[in-house]
């Protein structure tokens, strides 16, 4: 309830990331998709350039949570 948007940018990963997360019906939900692998930090540096558009007040927090290979 406290979470406004919520955006998962896929850095051209070859699991079936964005596909997963197209199927949660959340009206909050946002997949965004790099077409080529830039590497984690272009993938949190394009989430948070869309937050940042996103917001038309103050946030109180934007979180990051970086996914990967077990």
């Amino acid at each position: 309830a406290c979470v406004d948007h919520i955006l998962v940018v896929d850095d051209a990963s070859r699991d079936e990331t964005s596909v997963r997360a197209c199927a949660v019906r959340d009206p909050r939900l946002e997949v965004i998709v790099h077409e080529k692998n830039l590497g984690v930090g272009a993938a949190i540096v394009t989430g948070y350039r869309r937050a940042m558009q996103l917001t038309r007040q103050p946030r109180d927090v934007f979180v990051v949570m970086a996914g990967g290979y077990p």
